[in-house]
């Protein structure tokens, strides 16, 4: 089976484990815009997605976080930025005065608030529905390749092909949590 086929299964099977979203009863966002960043979609969020957060206008610098050793954590305050979901935070990965990238935590299926804090001041408030799982696939700037690693963690390329069994596609929200 080829790249092409291994992708082919992996969508066949992310699509059967997709749930469908639901809304809450305040769904909206007046300052802000949130979006599964690997789908680019604003719905279909669960635990341990990686959430875009834009349309701000906070007055900080920007920051990314700093590479995360084996067995570390990413941080869940950064320059003054925290945000939370249900008052749990988030991992930062990194923000704009615009645009923040987060990890969500583990999260229950429901009608969860998101709150975004900067320096003491509330930049955005919003309810999202989180199921309990939100599959997708990080693809490259075409949109259309999806990002998959060796084993070895080296990029499946055009020259670089992908091996039977042993390599696989990037995504996130694939199964439920089960810890």
């Amino acid at each position: 089976m080829n790249l092409r086929g291994i992708v082919s299964l992996f969508a066949l099977a992310v699509g059967l484990c997709a749930q469908p979203s639901s809304t809450c009863p305040t769904d909206s966002t007046v300052l802000g815009n949130i979006v599964n960043t690997a789908t680019g979609a604003s719905e279909n969020y669960a635990g341990y997605t990686f959430l875009t957060i834009s349309g701000l206008n906070m007055q900080t610098g920007s920051r990314s976080a700093s590479p995360v050793p084996p067995g570390g954590t990413l941080p869940t305050t950064m320059g003054g930025v925290t945000v939370l979901v249900n008052a749990a935070a988030t991992y930062l990965l990194s923000f704009t005065p615009q645009q923040i990238l987060v990890l969500l935590p583990r999260l229950q299926p429901g009608c969860l608030t998101l709150l975004v804090e900067a320096n003491g001041t509330i930049q955005l408030q919003t309810q999202f529905y989180a199921n309990a799982t939100a599959p997708g696939l990080f693809t490259y700037a075409d949109g259309q390749t999806v990002i998959a690693s060796h084993t070895d963690w080296s990029l499946v390329t055009a020259t670089a092909r992908a091996f039977r069994r042993m390599d696989f596609a990037v995504g996130r929200g694939i199964g439920a949590d089960q810890s």
